[in-house]
């Protein structure tokens, strides 16, 4: 089980690459961080984590290819990887609700979008030149790369069952979060389904599970300290029939979708315990040790943990000692 942190860009950016090195210390195999204009620039402080560390991989989960065109993300990533001595892990997606709501940037087939993302970026890294003339979002023309860093591994993020198929078919791994047994079973289906289809087997792209964790003696005041992370998790945009896979009951979860959809800034009252549950793990550290290990045996590759957007060293290392006692 690969252990990966994931850090809010919420600070100074070298404060942020102190953090990276404490997750280092603490024995994380990966660092991520998410692409959103409204925080610090990732590429930035990747940029400065590389310089910081040693060890650990770096990536971006997700950076959003409606905003950043492919034939630059491939630059960014071979850079990272140049600087880091092959640390880079490349995490593609089309974008969070900030692209279409905010910046109004849209694309007929995010899929789409994110097919030819991956093959642009995995083949200007690898050197070659690239034309898509009939592309649908990013018809390229001859472009390349005057360097070339190849076997950048690519991952992509999805919940849906055509990008989980995406990834099985395209990709090296995929972020997910939902960890219910019958989300995660669905995962490694649609993964398996979309490998064969691409040549390959389920274990050519890896399973990341990806969630916040909070460690407290008082179960109900984790879940308490969690609940506001997992309002777009469990209230956002994602297909109603996965609903039921989440172990959600879609009566309880219509009222908070509702909520989100009219502005409700209270709507975190609708978001119950078993919505906590389902996209996130807290409490005592040894309930939090059997929910990871259930986990684990559901057939996830790798985790993603978020500390909390105030996290600070004492806690990193504490979440990566729990980690280490579940995995051993």
């Amino acid at each position: 089980m690969r252990l990966g942190l994931s850090l809010w860009p919420d600070r100074d950016p070298r404060a942020l690459a102190e953090l990276a090195a404490a997750a280092e210390d603490a024995g994380f195999d990966d660092l991520w961080l998410p692409d959103h204009y409204n925080l610090r620039d990732c590429g930035v402080v990747l940029t400065l984590c590389a310089a910081r560390t040693r060890r650990i991989r770096l990536g971006t989960a997700v950076v959003a290819v409606l905003l950043r065109h492919p034939a630059i993300l491939a630059s960014f990533f071979a850079t990272l990887d140049e600087i880091s001595d092959g640390r880079a892990l490349a995490g593609l997606g089309p974008g969070g609700f900030e692209v279409k709501s905010e910046l109004a940037v849209g694309t007929p087939s995010p899929l789409s979008a994110t097919r030819e993302a991956v093959r642009i970026v995995r083949d200007l890294c690898a050197g070659e030149r690239v034309a898509l003339p009939g592309a649908r979002a990013f018809p390229v023309t001859n472009a390349g790369l005057a360097f070339r860093r190849p076997a950048i591994p690519i991952w992509l993020a999805g919940r849906g069952v055509r990008m989980l198929e995406l990834a099985g078919e395209v990709a090296d791994g995929v972020i997910t979060h939902g960890l219910a047994r019958g989300y995660l079973d669905l995962v490694n289906e649609q993964v398996a389904a979309g490998a064969a289809r691409g040549g390959r087997r389920r274990a050519d792209c890896q399973v990341a599970l990806m969630f916040e964790m909070h460690l407290d003696e008082d179960l109900q005041r984790a879940r308490d300290t969690l609940r506001p992370g997992c309002l777009m998790m469990a209230g956002g945009e994602y297909a109603e029939a996965l609903i039921p896979r989440y172990g959600l009951d879609p009566a309880k979860v219509a009222p908070l979708r509702a909520a989100l959809r009219a502005g409700d800034s209270g709507a975190v009252r609708l978001l119950d315990d078993d919505m906590v549950d389902a996209f996130a793990v807290g409490g005592p550290p040894g309930f939090v040790v059997e929910r990871l290990q259930a986990i684990r045996d559901a057939g996830v590759d790798a985790l993603i943990v978020g500390p909390g957007k105030h996290a600070d060293a004492a806690t990193i290392a504490r979440l990566g000692k729990v980690l280490h006692e579940a995995y051993g």
